[in-house]
C-alpha cells in the first residue's frame, strides 16, 4: 500500500514542533510530547493509505521539574511564538503560535503549540492558566486528562520532514505500551491518530504472542471495523 505524500502543512508543522522544543530544550525534562504528533512520530505511516496529518502540537509540561531560567514566555518568544489572542483582546494561556511558509507563500492559518499543565500537576490557584512562578500565569494552560504522560513516556529523537532541515533533538513523547488507547485520551489527538495508535500497540501485542482480552481487543487486522462500529454507537 503506497501512502499518500505529505501535506506540505504536516512537513512545517514538524519545523514549528522542533522549533519549539529547541527553544525549550532547557527545559526538556519537564516537557513531553503529546497529542496527534506523539502518536505519528511513534507510529510512521503505520501502513495507511491516508498520510499522517495534524498541524497543532501538544506539550505535557511537568512543573515539578521545570527550571527558572530561561522563562518559558522569553524563550517562546524568541522562537518566534506569540500567544494567541482573541478579537476582544484577552490572551489565550498556553497557545502559542507561529505563522509558517507553505509552499512559498505565506500562511493565513497559524500553526499552535500548546503548553499544557496536567490539571493533577498544576499548583494551586487559577481556573486557565497555570500558575508558575517566575514563568507567570500565562506561559502554560491547565487542562484535566493529560497527567498520565507525566508518568508514561519514552525517549525518541525527533528529525524533521524537510530534507533542507538538518536538525534533530531528543525528547520524550507519550508512551502507549501499557494498554490499549483510550478515544477520550488527550494523547491520542484526531480521530486518525486514535486509530492508528490502536493498530500499533495490537501488532505489538500479536508480535509478543500476547493473547486478545475480549472481543473488542480483536487482532489488529480487524482494527478499522471495530473503530468505525465503536463511534457509530
Amino acid at each position: 500500500m503506497v501512502p499518500e505524500p505529505l501535506d506540505p502543512r504536516y512537513v512545517q508543522a514538524r519545523r514549528v514542533l522542533l522549533d519549539a522544543l529547541f527553544a525549550l530544550a532547557p527545559h526538556r525534562a519537564a516537557v513531553i510530547v503529546a497529542g496527534a504528533q506523539a502518536i505519528y512520530l511513534r507510529t510512521g505511516d503505520a501502513d495507511f493509505a491516508i498520510a499522517p496529518f495534524t498541524i497543532d502540537s501538544d506539550f505535557a509540561i511537568n512543573p515539578s521539574l521545570l527550571g527558572d531560567n530561561p522563562q518559558l514566555e522569553a524563550a517562546m518568544r524568541g522562537a518566534g511564538f506569540d500567544l494567541t489572542q482573541w478579537p476582544e483582546g484577552h490572551v489565550e494561556p498556553g497557545t502559542w503560535v507561529t505563522p509558517a511558509l507553505v509552499e512559498g507563500r505565506q500562511e493565513l492559518n497559524l500553526i499552535p503549540v500548546d503548553l499544557i499543565v496536567p490539571e493533577g500537576a498544576a499548583p494551586p490557584g487559577g481556573r486557565r492558566g497555570a500558575r508558575l512562578g517566575v514563568h507567570g500565569n500565562r506561559a502554560a494552560r491547565r487542562i484535566l486528562g493529560l497527567e498520565a504522560a507525566l508518568i508514561d513516556h519514552s525517549p525518541i529523537e525527533i528529525m524533521p520532514l524537510d530534507a533542507a532541515d538538518t536538525r534533530r533533538i531528543a525528547t520524550r513523547f507519550c508512551d502507549l505500551s501499557r494498554g490499549l488507547p483510550s478515544s477520550h485520551d488527550p494523547c491520542m489527538g484526531d480521530g486518525l491518530a486514535f486509530l492508528r495508535s490502536w493498530r500499533e500497540v495490537l501488532c505489538d501485542r500479536e508480535a509478543a504472542g500476547s493473547p486478545c482480552r475480549n472481543a473488542s481487543d480483536g487482532p489488529c487486522r480487524h482494527v478499522g471495523e471495530w473503530w468505525v462500529a465503536t463511534i457509530a454507537v
